[in-house]
């Protein structure tokens, strides 16, 4: 699942000068990796898609939310701001002067639940990822020492099998619409070469036998 697109090189110039604006205007130091992922990836809330994802199978597969998980911590994942929308929020959010002079952190996402996600700027917490869930946290919450380790510890949540998924070949899979799993050809012919199957047999069997050759046939072409 592809949730960022990469960045067009020809903009790479374009946000360098924004984040020296940045720092500038509000006399803050972004630290490396969060600028490795402002220089590499697209982010924000127009630019993220993570609506659907290719599952072992290849299938098209809808996604029901993607959340932040670790040993202790877990919340539904937002979306990360854009240069832009970082500008703004350190410019109107009414919490930024107080939380950068408290805790040396400046807001760089949403979180679904009610939060945001931090980063921090300071010379003792660069590039440490903080949370705060309002409901639940009074001051932020430290959860990875740098952006990517916060990435790696995010989970696609896929919709329920026992509500979404038929299992009989040829039904539509994920609820997304016109979208049918086909075989392909030579899976197809191994298949009809391996049915033998008796002449007298009830549809219920049949069909448990078709799945179970289906099963071998996908782990033995696909992977």
């Amino acid at each position: 699942m592809n949730l960022y697109s990469k960045v067009d090189t020809n903009e790479i110039d374009n946000r360098l000068s924004l984040i020296k604006m940045i720092e500038s205007r509000f006399d803050i130091i972004l630290p490396f990796y969060y600028k490795q992922l402002q220089l590499t990836f697209e982010v924000g809330q127009v630019e993220e898609n993570w609506d659907s994802y290719l599952d072992k199978y290849l299938r098209e597969t809808s996604i029901f939310d993607i959340r932040y998980k670790d040993n202790q911590t877990v919340f539904w994942y937002g979306w990360l701001y854009s240069l832009e929308e970082l500008e703004l929020d350190l410019e109107y959010y009414l919490e930024s002067t107080t939380l950068l002079n408290e805790f040396k952190v400046i807001r760089i996402g949403d979180i679904v639940a009610g939060g945001g996600l931090y980063l921090g700027v300071g010379n003792d917490n660069q590039d440490f990822i903080y949370k705060q869930i309002w409901d639940s946290d009074y001051q932020p919450v430290k959860l990875t020492d740098n952006i990517f380790q916060y990435l790696n510890n995010l989970k696609v949540g896929g919709m329920s099998k026992e509500i979404t998924i038929e299992s009989y070949v040829g039904r539509k899979y994920g609820m997304v619409n016109n979208l049918d799993f086909s075989i392909k050809k030579e899976i197809l012919d191994d298949i009809l070469s391996k049915s033998k199957l008796e002449t007298e047999i009830t549809e219920e069997s049949f069909i448990l036998n078709l799945e179970n050759i289906i099963s071998y046939v996908r782990n033995k072409h696909i992977w």
